[in-house]
C-alpha cells in the first residue's frame, strides 16, 4: 500500500486530459454548416417526394373520375346498340326490312 501512491506508480493518474481538440482551424464550424445543408437538402427531398405523392394521386383520382364517365356512356352506348339490334331482329322476322 505504501507504493499505491509513489511517483513510479501507474495504478493512480490525476493529470488533467483534454478530449477536445482546441484549435482546428474552422473545421469544427465547416462540418456543422455541412451537417446544416445535408439536413436541409434531406428536408428538401423529402418535401418534393410528398408534393410529387399528393400531385400523383390527385391526378389518379381526376383520372378516376374521368374513366367513370367514360365506362358509364360506353355502358349506355352498348344498350343503345343492344335495343337497336333486337328492333332490327324484330322488322326482319316480320317482313318489314329485308
Amino acid at each position: 500500500m505504501s507504493g499505491l501512491f509513489g511517483a513510479g506508480s501507474l495504478a493512480w493518474s490525476f493529470v488533467p486530459q483534454l478530449a477536445a481538440p482546441i484549435f482546428e482551424g474552422g473545421a469544427l464550424r465547416a462540418n456543422l454548416d455541412l451537417a446544416k445543408v445535408r439536413k436541409d437538402i434531406g428536408v428538401a427531398q423529402y418535401e418534393k417526394t410528398i408534393q410529387t405523392a399528393f400531385t400523383e394521386v390527385a391526378d389518379g383520382l381526376a383520372a378516376r373520375g374521368t374513366f367513370d364517365e367514360q365506362l358509364a356512356a360506353q355502358q349506355r352506348f352498348t344498350t343503345t346498340q343492344q335495343r337497336s339490334l333486337e328492333l332490327s331482329q324484330f322488322r326482319y322476322r316480320n317482313g318489314v326490312d329485308s
